[in-house]
């Protein structure tokens, strides 16, 4: 079993632009026939906007009216959908970039500052701002100097939240005007600065919760434990000059050292460093009861198992090896072990695809 087959089809970017222009740049092969691009904003399953396209264009330009142009009143992606030989294929979903407004809410006024506020209490976001700024080295200067906030005494069900959020979809594509303003910032130098960006997050955050094993700072753990994540997994699917700026050992590697936060090393590391999980069991060992439900509560099971699907996913694609083999079913057992010594409810199909989707969409 390989990776999710698509025949080809793909958007490799959106643009609203501030004259009311839809700008999609797709590959849409040959074979594939009735062709329609949708829109979806967040969290909702039903489209917002939907248009029949010429199978014979690439690039593809929609004007919207002032009132349509309305509705993009929060984070949206959009998907192709077609037909070959009577059996329907979809897209990958593709992030609506709405630069323009990103841009202007930069330069100036409260938005840049909610907006950067947001990144710095949770990560959540951090993919789109590095989207908006002027190019590599800004990206590369943003991820050397940018650390979440740690915050460890939030009260139960407070701050974070008592529930896994949807997060925004990040593309799979760099933006168009990161051809301009950027002065020379190598993919070599970026690289580094991300791989950077994730190994100061796991050892001065993610460690730093699982040492202290405080149950107040689930919620700030597993903002920074999915945002860690999904910064690998999108600088993975992202291009410079033909270059994959996080190649996947990167990926396979960094996403165990944030799995390990969690649910704790494996070998003879293990009793030095358990994770998160089990420091807090043993910080409130007369409430056992109580931090299985706030684990639970917040899905724990579920992030931990779509991150660890993505990460095999990563691997087999770039080795051209099955989903299913002895390196992925070791990786699975060692998620599964974990659950059931923690007593924690097993996540259903549906909770991982769901959390699953955050990570995915730029595929």
């Amino acid at each position: 079993m390989q990776a999710d087959e698509t025949d080809g089809l793909k958007l490799h970017s959106l643009i609203l632009t501030d004259e009311g222009q839809l700008l999609a740049a797709a590959a849409i092969p040959p074979q594939v026939a009735d062709i329609t691009l949708r829109i979806f904003k967040r969290d909702e399953a039903l489209p917002t906007f939907s248009w029949k396209i010429d199978p014979a264009k690439t690039d593809i330009t929609l004007s919207l009216k002032d009132d349509d142009q309305a509705k993009f009143d929060r984070p949206a992606v959009g998907q192709l959908q077609g037909v070959i030989d009577g059996y329907e294929v979809k897209s990958p979903l593709c992030s609506v970039k709405q630069l323009s407004r990103l841009l202007r809410d930069r330069a100036g006024g409260n938005a840049a500052g909610n907006r950067l506020q947001r990144v710095m209490e949770s990560g959540d976001g951090l993919i789109e701002y590095v989207d908006a700024l002027d190019g590599i080295d800004a990206a590369i200067d943003f991820m050397n100097n940018t650390t979440i906030r740690f915050n460890d005494d939030t009260p139960s069900g407070g701050g974070g939240g008592g529930r896994w959020r949807s997060r925004d979809p990040f593309s799979g594509d760099i933006p168009d005007h990161w051809e301009i303003g950027s002065s020379g910032g190598s993919v070599t130098e970026l690289r580094g600065a991300i791989w950077t960006f994730v190994q100061r997050h796991i050892q001065m955050r993610l460690e730093r919760h699982a040492g202290r094993g405080n149950l107040g700072g689930l919620a700030n753990f597993l903002d920074i434990y999915r945002t860690v994540s999904g910064v690998l997994l999108a600088w993975h699917n992202r291009r410079i000059h033909d270059e994959i700026v996080i190649p996947a050992p990167f990926v396979t590697r960094g996403m165990q050292e944030i799995l390990a936060t969690l649910i704790g090393a494996r070998g003879e590391e293990e009793a030095e460093a358990p994770g998160y999980g089990k420091a807090i069991l043993a910080s409130l060992s007369a409430d056992e009861r109580l931090v299985r439900a706030e684990l639970d509560r917040h899905r724990v099971p579920a992030i931990i198992r779509a991150t660890l699907d993505e990460m095999i996913r990563v691997r087999a694609i770039s080795l051209r090896r099955p989903i299913y083999d002895a390196w992925s079913q070791d990786k699975r057992d060692w998620v599964s072990n974990w659950i059931e010594d923690m007593q924690l409810a097993l996540p259903s199909e549906a909770d991982i695809q769901e959390i699953g989707t955050e990570f995915r969409l730029a595929a």
